[in-house]
C-alpha cells in the first residue's frame, strides 16, 4: 500500500518526533537564508516612535532561526517565537538559556530573553491568550504555511468571531450550531492578521509555487455570506513580493538541514493591508 503521509496537522506527531529528535532541526534552508528579508522587513517597519518592532516566529520548531533572529534584533523580547508543541518550546527555551548563559553570565536576567510560547494558530481563543492585538511589525515563517497546508480542513461555526464588520452590527442570520469546513491557511492568515500592525510583513519561505493563491479566492470556500459569517481574508493581506530561492541540494540529514536534489524554494513577502479586524462584541 503506499505511504501515508505525516500527519502534520496533529499535535501528536509534532511532539513525537520533537521528543525522538530534540537536537536542531532546518527545513528547507538553513537559518540565515532569511536574512536579506528580514533586515529589509525590520527596516521598512522601524519608525522613530517604535524604533523596536516586534517580530514573531511562527512555527519556530528546532530551528536554530529562532536564536539566529536574536542578531536583527535591538532587545531579545522582540522576538516572540511559538510553536504547536510545548516539546518544541521547551527545547528552544532551554537551547536558549544554554548558550547564553554559558556566553553571559549565570545570572542573565529574563528580560534579556526571547519569549515563548505554545500555541495553536488555528485556535483564535490560543492566539489571543499569547498574543496581543495589532502588536507585531515582522512576522517570520519557514515553512510553517506549508506544514498548516498539509491539515485537514477546520470545523468551524458562523459567524465566525473574528470580522471586518463593525464588532456590534446585528448579526443576520444568528449564530448557527452547524459547523463548516475551513481551509487552514485561510484561518491562520486570519489569525495573524489580528494581531500584526497595518503594513506589518509576513516573510515565508516554501517549496510551493503558489502557496498564498487561497489569498486570491478567499472568499469562495465561505459562501454567499463572506463578510457577514467569515471575513474575506484576501483583504487582509496582499502579497508585496515573490523571490524563487535555490536549495543547495546534497544528502538528506546533513548538517541538520534538509535536503533534495537542488531545486527552487520560494520566499514570499506578503504585507497587512490597511483593512481592520475586530473580535466580535469586544470594543476597541
Amino acid at each position: 500500500p503506499p505511504m501515508q503521509p505525516p500527519s502534520y496537522g496533529t499535535l501528536q506527531y509534532w511532539n513525537t518526533r520533537f521528543t525522538k529528535t530534540p537536537t536542531p532541526f532546518e527545513w528547507l534552508q538553513d537559518a540565515s537564508s532569511l536574512d536579506p528579508y528580514l533586515h529589509a522587513a525590520l527596516c521598512s517597519t522601524t519608525t522613530q516612535a517604535k524604533p523596536h518592532p516586534n517580530l514573531l516566529h511562527i512555527g519556530c520548531g528546532t530551528s536554530l532561526l529562532s536564536h539566529h533572529l536574536r542578531t536583527h534584533v535591538h532587545s531579545p523580547p522582540q522576538i516572540h517565537n511559538i510553536d504547536y508543541s510545548p516539546v518544541a518550546i521547551q527545547l528552544g527555551k532551554q537551547r536558549e538559556h544554554d548558550i547564553y548563559t554559558d556566553q553571559h553570565a549565570a545570572d542573565t536576567p529574563a528580560s534579556s530573553t526571547m519569549r515563548w510560547s505554545a500555541v495553536d494558530l488555528l485556535n483564535f481563543d490560543a492566539v489571543l491568550r499569547v498574543c496581543n492585538p495589532n502588536s507585531y511589525s515582522v512576522i517570520v515563517d519557514k515553512s510553517t504555511t506549508d506544514a498548516i497546508a498539509c491539515s485537514d480542513d477546520i470545523p468551524v461555526s458562523f459567524p465566525y468571531p473574528l470580522t471586518t464588520r463593525h464588532p456590534h452590527t446585528p448579526l443576520d442570520p444568528p449564530p448557527s450550531t452547524k459547523t463548516h469546513s475551513v481551509n487552514p491557511t485561510l484561518l491562520m492568515a486570519l489569525h495573524l492578521a489580528l494581531v500584526a500592525k497595518e503594513g506589518a510583513q509576513w516573510i515565508s519561505l516554501s517549496y510551493a509555487s503558489e502557496r498564498f493563491s487561497f489569498l486570491d479566492g478567499a472568499a469562495d470556500g465561505v459562501g454567499e455570506r463572506v463578510g457577514d459569517v467569515f471575513a474575506d481574508v484576501g483583504l487582509l493581506w496582499e502579497v508585496r513580493d515573490r523571490w524563487a530561492v535555490e536549495d543547495g541540494g546534497g544528502e538528506s540529514g546533513r548538517d541538520g538541514v534538509t535536503h533534495r536534489a537542488k531545486v527552487s524554494n520560494w520566499v514570499y513577502v506578503l504585507r497587512r493591508t490597511g483593512v481592520p479586524v475586530f473580535v466580535r462584541g469586544r470594543r476597541g
